[in-house]
Order: C-alpha cells, then sequence, then structure tokens
C-alpha cells in the first residue's frame, strides 16, 4: 500500500512542538529529519527522493531512524530502532519493514546487531543476526582488540559457517593499527588468501600530523604481494591560523611517466564568521593548462545554519560548461525540533 507523504509533512517535523506556552522555556533543538532531493535536468524540475525521521529518549539518545523514498508518491522503507545501557551506549540496533497490507511498520524485526563492551567502555563485538522461520541467526561479527593505552589495534571480521555451527574468519576483513604519541599513524588492510589459506596484506594507510597535531595526510599504499608497498593515493590538508581546515589536495601515484605525485582534485572551504564552512569549491586538475580549473566535474556546496549554529541545508551545484554558471544538483535539509522544558 502506498503512503501519501507530502512534503509539508517533512516540515511538519520541524514545528510541530513549537507551540507556545508562557512558562515554558527553549532548549537547543535536536535533530528531528532530513529531506534530500536531486534536479532533474531533462524534465528541468526538482525530484524528491529521500527523508529520514528520528526519535529520541530523554537522554538525547537516538532511538529510532525511519527512511522514506519517492516523489509525489512517497513510501516508508525500513525502520531502526535502538537500545542503550545506563552509560547511554549503544546495545541493540534492530531493522523493521513497512507491512504494505497493515499500512505500519512491522513489529518483528528482521534483522539485529548487538554491541558490547569491556570494563574501561570500549566497545569490543558487534554481532550481526538475521531472522528466519526457526527465530535468530548468527550472520557475521567484528571483534576489536586495544592495547594498554585504550588504541584500537585491529579489527577482524569473522562470518558465521553454517556446516560447522561456528564462527570462521575464511574469506573476511582485517585491520590492523598502529600509533605513535598517541596518534594514528597507520592502518593495515588484509584480506583472506584461500591459496594459502590465511589473511593477506594488501593495502595500507599512513598518516601524518602537522606540529600541533592536526591530521596533514593520508597516504594509501599498496602491497606488491612479495616485499614492497607502493604508493597510490594522497590527501594533503592545509589550515588556517585558527586551525581550521581551509584546503584539501588529492594526488595519485603515477609509476609510469612521471614516477611521482600527480594532483587531482582541491576542495577549497570558505569559512564564516562563526568558523563553520559555509562553501566547499571542488575543481579538478586540468593537465593541459596545468592548473586547476572550474570545468564540467566541478561542484560548489553551500551550507546554511540556524541561529543555534546548526546546519539546515547543503545546496550542491554543478558547473554547466555550456551556460558558464553553476546550475541545481542537489539539496539536503536538516529539520530540527525544540524541546520545551519548565
Amino acid at each position: 500500500m502506498k503512503i501519501a507523504i507530502s512534503l509539508c509533512f517533512t516540515l511538519f517535523l520541524t514545528f510541530w512542538s513549537l507551540h507556545s506556552l508562557a512558562q515554558e522555556k527553549l532548549i537547543k533543538p535536536t535533530l528531528k529529519g532530513t529531506f534530500f532531493r536531486y534536479f532533474e535536468k531533462s524534465m528541468k524540475k526538482w525530484q524528491g527522493l529521500d527523508s529520514v525521521a528520528f526519535t529520541y529518549d530523554a537522554q538525547g539518545n537516538k532511538t529510532s531512524l525511519s527512511e522514506f523514498t519517492g516523489d509525489d508518491i512517497v513510501y516508508a522503507t525500513t525502520q531502526r530502532k535502538y537500545t542503550y545501557n545506563s552509560k547511554n551506549q549503544i546495545t541493540t540496533e534492530n531493522l523493521f519493514f513497512w507491512d504494505y497490507h497493515n499500512n505500519k511498520w512491522c513489529t518483528t524485526p528482521q534483522s539485529k546487531v548487538t554491541y558490547t563492551y569491556n570494563n574501561i567502555d570500549s566497545l569490543t563485538s558487534i554481532l550481526y543476526e538475521s531472522k528466519d522461520s526457526l527465530g535468530w541467526s548468527n550472520s557475521s561479527k567484528w571483534e576489536y582488540t586495544y592495547d594498554s593505552n585504550n588504541h584500537k589495534i585491529q579489527e577482524l571480521g569473522y562470518m558465521w559457517d553454517t556446516l560447522t555451527n561456528s564462527w570462521s574468519n575464511k574469506g573476511c576483513v582485517k585491520f590492523t593499527m598502529t600509533y605513535v604519541n598517541n596518534r594514528l599513524t597507520s592502518k593495515t588492510n588484509y584480506v583472506w588468501d584461500y591459496n594459502n589459506n590465511q589473511q593477506k596484506m594488501v593495502s595500507r594507510t599512513n598518516y601524518t600530523y602537522t606540529s600541533n597535531g592536526l591530521l596533514e595526510t593520508s597516504s594509501n599504499l599498496v602491497w606488491d604481494g612479495v616485499n614492497t608497498w607502493h604508493n597510490s593515493m594522497k590527501d594533503s590538508l592545509v589550515y588556517d591560523m585558527n586551525n581550521l581546515k581551509i584546503t584539501e589536495y588529492g594526488f595519485s601515484f603515477d609509476d609510469v611517466k612521471t614516477k611521482g605525485w600527480n594532483k587531482v582534485y582541491k576542495n577549497d572551504y570558505t569559512l564564516n564568521v562563526n568558523y563553520q564552512i559555509s562553501s566547499i569549491l571542488q575543481t579538478y586538475w586540468n593537465s593541459k593548462i596545468n592548473m586547476f580549473s572550474i570545468d564540467v566535474n566541478t561542484k560548489k556546496s553551500t551550507y546554511n545554519y540556524n541561529k543555534d549554529q546548526q546546519v539546515t541545508s547543503v545546496y550542491d551545484k554543478m558547473y554547466d560548461t555550456i551556460r558558464k554558471q553553476f546550475t541545481d544538483y542537489s539539496e539536503l535539509y536538516f529539520y530540527y525540533e525544540k524541546t520545551l522544558v519548565n
């Protein structure tokens, strides 16, 4: 059964609790929903696509996330419900689907995620389960290992083996991390080697920092399978005097011609008076003119905020090389609810 949900309903999320009561005061708004739409160039009009609605408990923990999709007619798709422990750490996430026959959310979840923690409140495992006619069954899980400084040093995935009725890491992914001076310096990715029946290295990301501890570069390398790491991609960040990111460069490594790093893209960040991002201009390297240029791939994102300095919308525009101007591409709106308290 179709659910007729108009844009007015989405806007309603923002305002339904903003009634006037003389003896009450407003606290900081809580995000209650988002709405995304894109501009259909061939039809020359905006098309609605996705909306999300949130609910919270008295402690401000998100208790549900409901997803909708569509345009003039909007369909409910999935709903996630969350539970928390006494320390406000998420403990379970249950996934529900929409019952189109009865026009409501299903009461029985189709999948479940369970989070566990150690005695110092670090996440140690995430268990994924699915529902079938026989009940709940294991699907997959992640386990996390920490060093003496509580730095996560390993992420290991497992799949449930229905033949042996046990957990197996065969075919799964593993990550290992290293730290220097309490800063993450590398993250290595392993995949399963079926020929040798063990995990093998495939890629690594190395991180460097500025003298005051800000992330400066993240470099991706690929393992040749024998004894050498090869450069692949790299991101480099530039900050202003207030330690705020103002530029991001992307590079790719050329093993054949230049034997060095080639520029790929650049993100320029503009900040408002509150030091928040007001716009991002993404340009790509034009090797013909040897500079970053505004062309068909150029995107400009503009951010708007409310008086509480919360983002209310993000507008994306793409450069039209024929019209020589930026044209509408997509919009993402954020809606908030102000809670009334005595």
